[in-house]
C-alpha cells in the first residue's frame, strides 16, 4: 500500500480465520519521497492504536491489535499519513 503526499488516509481490510484473532501486525514504512519526516497514524474503529514516527529510511512497525475487533472474519485499520516539511530541492 503506498500512501504519499503531504496527508493521506487508506482503510486496510485484513482477513482474519475463523477461530483465530490478531495479536500483532508487523509492516515496513517510511516517509513519502522529498518529505523530512511524517507521522502515521493507525486506528481501529474510530481510536487510534498507534502513532508512529516515520523516518526517510525503511523501519520496521509493530502495530498492536490485542484490542482490535474482528467482525464477519475481517479487521478494519484506518493508515493515516501526516508528511513533515518537504526538503528543499
Amino acid at each position: 500500500m503506498v500512501l504519499a503526499g503531504p496527508s493521506a488516509e487508506q482503510t486496510v481490510s485484513i482477513p482474519v480465520p475463523k477461530g483465530l484473532r490478531p495479536i500483532r501486525l508487523s509492516a515496513r514504512a517510511r516517509s513519502s519521497p522529498g518529505a523530512i519526516g511524517a507521522s502515521l497514524q493507525i486506528s481501529h474503529e474510530g481510536r487510534t492504536l498507534q502513532w508512529v514516527r516515520l523516518t526517510a529510511s525503511e523501519m520496521r512497525v509493530l502495530i498492536p491489535l490485542e484490542e482490535a475487533r474482528v467482525v464477519s472474519s475481517r479487521l478494519l485499520l484506518r493508515l493515516r499519513l501526516e508528511a513533515s516539511d518537504l526538503a528543499a530541492d
